[in-house]
């Protein structure tokens, strides 16, 4: 409540503290809970009206004064409806009437009134009680002034058929002997009796509306029992909770404020439970030591509330001790966690932590348990305790802490691949060749390392870049080390130059040697004499001579020693290279013979199917120079001659696009290729990069699902240009054995020339919407041909 002045606010208090109202947090929450009543009606003023009378009649100086209070509330923007509010205060106090003991201490007849009216007893009368004469005829509230009732000291001042209101009367406590007074004669009887310890207790204690314990040593004994200190009014029961005994009598507004405040002493016991229990988890002992630290704070703040909230008042406790509620109750269910374990306890607090709103718990508990896997990524990314000849305890250690101290899942997913990979180049780094990096590494990590950026997402980027900048330096340096010993760059050009018929030398050796092992492609290739051209192309070619190392090379095992017949490219089926290199460049390898021998075959084909095309026009070319008087006189043979040519030309020209087109993208990821293993930061990388490769020339090789119908449309044309030169040999047989043969009859020519009319453009379009979605020069060389 913001009251404007200090007389504002002592004339509230004054107000509450005489009607003995609940002692909340503010007058306006009091107020607020009052009115808020359904059966609460519409003030008239005719109740403090009649209040304000009897007042003036009873204690005109106390009158002046409250007049002055309820004016000075009155002024007060914070308080609405005053009278309002005082006028249900007054129908409260005049409905609830209690009655008192039947017996009254003398020395409180003729004590004057010290209190304010308020503390006075009532004006109101209710159900009037029978005396031990029988005799109830007194019912005024106004003090007998009979000469008689003064001669004895211990007559009465009020009667005893009065009924008290405990709301405005002085309580007083029983006594054995108690004088009562007759209003026919004025003298007073005394009745004395021995009653049990309980009887004495006054009635207005026993039924918890008066206080016995002073409020100052009440309220030193509550902050002792907020930190576990018993006391005479404070003790635990079998569960360690502090409880109220019942020798401590209280209000019942002070016993609600007071059990208020034992359910914080309570919350205080069952953390402090909790943190004595012994846990090795690194996290978890971050988590119960920033909680004893709160803890600490807690007992400190605890400490200061008799010296900082003087006079030292039990609403002054209260408002002190509200402060700590929220954090005591936060702590208490983030103990709830304590059964996890490793970064399961990071992750759980992570899913409470907010960096937009604040809380002083979750943000000391997350910042603590963030240090243990700051510390823990730094040790693993700096190397630390690695090639120094660690015993096997240190390295079981390792272990541990290695398996223990992984990435959260909050973190994105490459951080902690990266995070792994750098402890794992470290394993493998040869110290005094990469020393520098180390100490590079080390660098960064101790300076640019921010504990913020492992809780904190718009600090998140330190992190990222630290961790990209650590691994440029362990992990590349390792690899490039690897790359640049073991030669990987020139194994892969190798398996390119060989398996994808890179090397135009080994290509053309290789079909020279089928020629003559098959007769000029007469007859079936077998498995062996494939194998042997295969190693006779190998070792005439000069790329072989480039590499320092062995060349492994092999064709289709089998049990017969021919080849496939049932394929109508058969010269192809007997090989399958496959590239082999010494450990531990072979692991580089594992598993690519399948991947390898599909883009081999695809290759192959086109390859040899455009040497046979070619060389048919050649010798198309050179029995036209020879023949041509022959020729003149045959009437289809100047049109066979012709037809052929053209043919040959049209297929020769598309082969020869296609293989420019796959020496093009062979090169294109080849580049691509040495540019991944330029970056890769482990053998995983490169392994990676390898498999990219690979899968990059399937798709541009058109041997993939989405492009199944672009590499059906180029094993036709393969077929129909091999059926071409098929009948180009035969027409070159028939011209040198000067024999009269039906060469008048070109349908087989002629449909070879449809299918190509047909093939062609259907082969355009499909290319042209491949290009739109992959833009690839590549693809304008092949459909500048093909146009």
């Amino acid at each position: 409540m913001n009251l404007q002045s200090s007389k504002q606010a002592a004339a509230a208090c004054a107000l509450v503290n005489a009607f003995e109202g609940r002692q909340q947090n503010s007058l306006v929450n009091c107020a607020g809970s009052v009115f808020s009543a359904p059966d609460v009606s519409p003030h008239n003023g005719k109740d403090l009206a009649r209040f304000n009378a009897k007042m003036k009649a009873r204690d005109p100086r106390f009158a002046s004064f409250f007049t002055r209070t309820i004016d000075v509330l009155r002024t007060s923007s914070s308080i609405h409806n005053v009278d309002a509010l005082i006028e249900l205060l007054i129908k409260c106090r005049m409905t609830h009437v209690f009655y008192s003991s039947r017996r009254e201490r003398p020395e409180t007849r003729d004590s004057a009134p010290h209190s304010p009216y308020f503390s006075r007893r009532s004006a109101s009368r209710g159900k009037l009680q029978r005396t031990d004469t029988g005799r109830s005829e007194h019912n005024s509230y106004l003090p007998n002034t009979s000469v008689n009732s003064s001669q004895s000291s211990n007559a009465p001042a009020t009667p005893l058929t009065s009924a008290k209101n405990p709301l405005f009367g002085t309580f007083a406590s029983s006594s054995s002997t108690v004088g009562v007074c007759n209003s026919s004669n004025g003298c007073a009887r005394v009745v004395r009796s021995d009653r049990s310890r309980f009887e004495r207790t006054p009635l207005e204690s026993r039924m918890g509306i008066a206080a016995s314990v002073p409020e100052k040593v009440l309220c030193m004994e509550l902050c002792g029992a907020l930190i576990g200190l018993e006391g005479s009014y404070f003790r635990n029961d079998a569960n360690g909770y502090m409880r109220i005994l019942d020798s401590c009598s209280l209000l019942q507004s002070q016993k609600s404020s007071v059990e208020s405040v034992l359910s914080v002493a309570h919350l205080f016991t069952d953390i402090v439970r909790f943190n004595s229990q012994r846990c090795d988890d690194p996290f978890m002992q971050a988590l119960c030591s920033s909680s004893q630290n709160i803890v600490e704070e807690y007992i400190h703040a605890i400490g200061e509330i008799p010296d900082n909230h003087r006079p030292l008042s039990l609403i002054r406790v209260v408002s002190a001790v509200e402060v700590w509620r929220d954090r005591l109750t936060d702590l208490h269910r983030l103990h709830n966690i304590r059964c996890e374990s490793g970064i399961s306890v990071l992750e759980l607090l992570h899913t409470v932590y907010s960096s937009i709103w604040r809380n002083t718990v979750v943000d000391r508990l997350m910042e603590d348990c963030s240090a243990v896997l700051c510390r823990s990524v730094s040790r693993l990314m700096s190397g630390f305790g690695l090639g120094d000849g660690d015993s096997e305890a240190d390295a079981q250690l390792q272990r541990e802490n290695s398996s223990r101290t992984r990435v959260p899942s909050y973190f994105p997913s490459w951080i902690a691949d990266y995070i792994m990979k750098i402890e794992k180049s470290w394993k493998s780094m040869d110290f005094e060749k990469n020393m520098e990096n180390l100490e590079k590494a080390r660098n960064v990590i101790a300076t640019q390392l921010d504990l913020k950026s492992f809780y904190i997402l718009c600090e998140r980027y330190k992190l990222e870049r630290v961790i990209s900048e650590v691994c440029s330096l362990v992990c590349g340096s390792v690899v490039r080390c690897f790359v640049v010993e073991h030669h990987i760059i020139d194994h892969f050009d190798a398996a390119r130059c060989f398996l994808l018929l890179h090397d135009p030398n080994f290509s053309l050796v290789l079909y020279r040697r089928f020629c003559e092992c098959t007769h000029g492609l007469r007859s079936k290739l077998s498995q062996r004499d494939a194998n042997n051209a295969l190693i006779t192309a190998a070792a005439m070619s000069p790329v072989a001579r480039r590499f320092p190392f062995r060349i492994k090379l092999d064709t289709l095992s089998s049990a017969t020693d021919s080849p496939n017949t049932s394929s109508r490219l058969q010269f192809v089926q007997p090989l399958q290279p496959f590239y082999h290199p010494d450990e531990p460049l072979l692991q580089f390898f594992k598993e690519t013979d399948r991947r390898y021998d599909s883009l081999f075959q695809f290759v192959w084909s086109v390859e040899m199917c455009l040497f046979m095309v070619s060389e048919s026009a050649t010798s198309i070319g050179q029995a036209s120079a020879r023949k041509g008087k022959v020729l003149g006189r045959r009437a289809w043979g100047l049109s066979a001659m012709r037809l052929i040519s053209n043919l040959l030309a049209c297929s020769e020209r598309t082969l020869l696009r296609i293989r420019i087109y796959i020496v093009e993208m062979v090169n294109q990821w080849f580049r691509k290729l040495r540019y991944w293993i330029d970056k890769a930061i482990d053998y995983d990388a490169i392994v990676d990069a390898h498999y990219k490769y690979l899968d990059g020339l399937s798709a541009s090789f058109f041997l993939t699902s989405d492009t199944e119908e672009i590499y059906g449309l180029v094993v036709s044309i393969l077929q129909i240009s091999h059926d071409l030169s098929v009948k180009c040999n035969e027409f070159l047989a028939s011209l040198e054995s000067n024999e009269v043969t039906v060469w008048n009859d070109l349908t087989h020519l002629l449909v070879i020339r449809a299918k190509l009319q047909k093939l062609l453009p259907t082969l355009i379009d499909r290319i042209k919407d491949l290009n739109k979605h992959q833009n690839n020069s590549a693809f304008s060389v092949l459909l500048g041909t093909l146009d």
